[in-house]
């Protein structure tokens, strides 16, 4: 076996585990620093881009389609899942985007109330005992109530 002897009483030692140590301290320091300059950079971009959205304003449009409707001051319309509903005192009508009707529902009501749910859409009159439900394909179901209707909902089942 070979022997180990330590040459000028370990002060060679010493000195590379303190230059060592040395080198720890500043790359922990480095590391430290570089990771606070990186958070600060992204905490300064999220604040500009906030302040920046925050304050954006559009100055201009563009029309991508038009349609003129002549009824539009006895019916009211109504977005749902993607689609157009227009229901008036006479009925219901369901489009698309781009004005192609899906179904047409027709009512005799005074005060209709609409209700939707994703696919489904349910009209009933207040104080009226009826409730007509439509589904995504346009096929209607009809409720009779004994009470009068104060207010109601639908579940994207139809219910």
């Amino acid at each position: 076996m070979s022997e180990f002897q330590v040459v000028d009483g370990g002060k060679a030692e010493t000195k590379k585990i303190d230059e060592f140590q040395k080198k720890v301290v500043r790359h922990r320091i480095a590391v430290a620093v570089r990771t606070i300059l990186i958070a600060a950079a992204v905490i300064a971009a999220a604040v500009f881009a906030y302040s920046y959205y925050r304050d954006l304003v559009f100055n201009d449009y563009a029309i991508l389609s038009k349609t003129l409707r002549s009824d539009a001051d006895t019916a009211k319309y109504l977005g749902y899942n993607g689609h157009i509903l227009k229901y008036s005192t006479d009925g219901a009508e369901a489009f698309n985007g781009d004005g192609t009707p899906l179904w047409n529902l027709t009512y005799e009501m005074s005060d209709p109330h609409v209700a939707t749910c994703e696919d489904y859409v349910a009209i009933g009159n207040t104080n009226g005992t009826k409730i007509y439900v439509a589904d995504p394909l346009g096929n209607q179901t009809e409720i009779d109530t004994r009470l009068p209707i104060l207010n109601f909902s639908i579940a994207s089942q139809g219910v």
